[in-house]
């Protein structure tokens, strides 16, 4: 049987503690990938050394890229250039992955002989769909514009997306495919890239391409690949009103270029959507979280809202 050629790619900056543990995980794998590319953006040589470092010892051939842009849109972007596997996968550096993640990730691919799929999640199993109570789930129906029986991986309303939920043994569709850990036929993303308009930190950059994706071909995700998620992205962002920002505008570059959903009551859904969170956020300052960050994140979320009622632009469906 051939063995199916496998890029992981791994977009990187100033974290070579964390990328010490992924790299571990993927060295353990049944299924090691063929080939790893650390795509850095570093500000020193940490990351650099540390491949090095771990070259010899991989069953993987590990490649390291000095980006010339920094983010991670431009940063997946430029390492997709380099790729030589048939199938890429995405990870955040900060995951560790279970020893059979990547195996189970291209029986997917493989068992899917019509070529039918274009993109495979695996679960993070520290992260995953949660059942909402009555009330928010009633918010739930009117933003998706109809009542469903789980939101669990679907995008609804104004670009809002939801963990696929812990599939267990099975694999199942999804509208989205987050980017820490899942995997592309290579020919797919010869055509559809990371929007690196999105900024340095490229928020909603995942939802921004699987959603395109899977408007072609089928998105899904296995509950059989599994990983750990330390997410420490957003606790690292250090301005929180260009983020406040970037959750506004980038929600609504998807719904106005891939969902084409740009009425004014989709706009208004975006902007309840804001209300929804910041009633959450004022809860959680209330039990010590900062509220300085908190307030500069609503900032920038006013100033995305601006620019989206302003915003004229014909929704493209692409």
């Amino acid at each position: 049987m051939t063995r199916t050629e496998t890029t992981v790619v791994i977009a990187t900056r100033d974290r070579p503690g964390p990328l010490a543990d992924c790299l571990a995980s993927l060295s353990s794998q049944g299924y090691p990938p063929t080939e790893i590319i650390i795509s850095d953006g570093s500000s020193d040589e940490a990351t650099e050394r540390l491949v090095a470092s771990r070259r010899a010892r991989s069953p993987s051939q590990l490649r390291y890229l000095r980006c010339r842009r920094r983010g991670a849109a431009a940063q997946r972007n430029e390492a997709i250039d380099l790729a030589r596997g048939r199938i890429l996968f995405f990870l955040d550096d900060d995951v560790v992955c279970e020893p059979s993640f990547v195996e189970e990730i291209v029986k997917v691919f493989d068992a899917d002989r019509r070529g039918e799929i274009g993109g495979v999640s695996g679960t993070v199993v520290n992260q995953t769909y949660v059942e909402p109570s009555r009330l928010n789930r009633w918010f739930m129906h009117w933003m998706a514009g109809s009542r469903r029986g789980e939101y669990g991986g679907r995008l609804i309303g104004p670009a809002w997306n939801h963990l696929p939920p812990d599939a267990g043994d099975t694999i199942r569709d999804v509208d989205w495919a987050p980017s820490c850990c899942v995997a592309y036929r290579a020919d797919v993303l010869r055509r559809i890239r990371f929007n690196e308009a999105f900024g340095e930190y490229a928020y909603a950059e995942d939802v921004h391409l699987s959603a395109r994706v899977a408007l072609e071909k089928r998105v899904v995700n296995t509950g059989r690949a599994r990983l750990y998620h330390h997410d420490m992205g957003l606790r690292s962002h250090g301005n929180p009103r260009a983020l406040g920002r970037a959750q506004v505008v980038n929600r609504w570059v998807i719904m106005r270029d891939v969902l084409a959903r740009t009425r004014l009551a989709d706009r208004l859904k975006l902007a309840m959507l804001q209300v929804y969170f910041g009633y959450a956020e004022t809860r959680a300052c209330l039990r010590g979280q900062s509220w300085h960050r908190t307030l500069a994140t609503w900032r920038g979320r006013a100033e995305g809202l601006g620019f989206v009622w302003r915003d004229r632009s014909p929704g493209i469906s692409s």
